[in-house]
């Protein structure tokens, strides 16, 4: 089985120039490696939003609650 799939993309000069100064510094062999390492940043950031948006919510609703029980228990 697979595990990579070959496919094109665009880019415009500025990732394009991003890109080679990536290569010139030796940190990567290939293009395809700093875009890859510029997607698993993209992941990290987005299950970084999710939880934290997660937890926010998770917080909404506990102080919801709490100030229901307040009014309740002042009955």
């Amino acid at each position: 089985m697979k595990t990579t799939k070959k496919t094109s993309i665009s880019l415009n000069y500025y990732y394009i120039d991003i890109i080679k100064k990536e290569l010139e510094t030796g940190r990567y062999i290939s293009m395809n490696q700093v875009v890859m390492a510029g997607l698993r940043l993209l992941e990290k950031d987005e299950y970084e939003s999710e939880t934290k948006r997660s937890i926010r919510i998770k917080k909404q609703v506990t102080e919801k609650k709490r100030k229901v029980n307040i009014i309740e228990n002042s009955k």
